[in-house]
């Protein structure tokens, strides 16, 4: 009995092991990622839509390619988790996403895009949702200045009337901007994010008052990423450019 016992008991304990060695894996499939998306846009059905992120010399690197299938498609990127990347269609459209563990869903309509799943993503969507909001304020200040043109006031009048509104609404962008890639220096979501404002904002790489306010107040991580320091490095290039630092 004392020998069967024994026996049985060792028999236990290596099938405990052997379960205690599998977690180690089994934590890390359950800690990647998969990206899904829904489209109710037409045009995209039957399109090829490519999951991209920026390398190191600032050139787009695919991690993955689909194609719209009655409206749902899917990712399968090989790698790991944690980086800036944009979906992109054919058509040059493209929807900012961060690739980090966990199920990613995105959303195509004719509203817009937005991207569910994962902390950072949630931040960048929230950051999004609020600038548009400022977007709109200008877009309506800019429709009263053409009014008034149309109307017959001068150039003259029309700054004096809406230049400080105008100043006032583009002023809180730039610093929703500015201070949204602070707040974020050590992650992904801030030199990701930098690097798309730096392309949307500007033809060439450049150095401005935005750019040397962040940074100045940026990590080290984040002047050490090398799709950051790529492009300051490019902007310093540029004789248009402000010294990078206070000398």
């Amino acid at each position: 009995m004392h020998i069967l016992f024994c026996t049985y008991y060792f028999c236990s304990v290596k099938r405990i092991l052997r379960i205690l060695l599998c977690l180690p894996l089994l934590v890390s499939c359950a800690e990647g990622y998969n990206i899904t998306g829904k489209s109710t846009v037409s045009a995209l059905d039957g399109k090829t839509l490519s999951l991209q992120r920026l390398s190191e010399d600032g050139k787009a690197e695919t991690l993955d390619t689909c194609r719209v299938v009655h409206g749902s498609f899917a990712f399968q990127p090989q790698g790991e988790a944690d980086c800036f990347a944009f979906v992109y269609t054919n058509t040059g459209f493209r929807i900012p996403i961060v690739v980090e563990s966990g199920s990613i869903r995105v959303q195509v309509d004719n509203m817009g895009q937005r991207v569910e799943g994962g902390e950072l993503n949630k931040r960048l969507y929230k950051h999004l949702q609020s600038q548009r909001r400022l977007y709109w304020e200008w877009d309506e200040l800019q429709g009263e200045c053409m009014q008034l043109m149309r109307e017959g006031k001068s150039l003259e009048d029309v700054q004096k009337k809406m230049g400080k509104k105008l100043q006032k609404v583009s002023d809180k962008i730039e610093k929703a901007e500015t201070r949204f890639i602070i707040d974020n220096a050590d992650n992904v979501l801030g030199s990701g994010y930098f690097v798309m404002l730096c392309q949307q904002k500007y033809q060439l790489p450049v150095v401005t008052e935005q750019v040397r306010e962040i940074v100045k107040h940026a990590s080290p991580a984040f002047l050490a990423d090398p799709e950051v320091s790529f492009w300051l490095r490019a902007a310093q290039l540029n004789p248009a450019s402000l010294p990078l630092y206070d000398k």
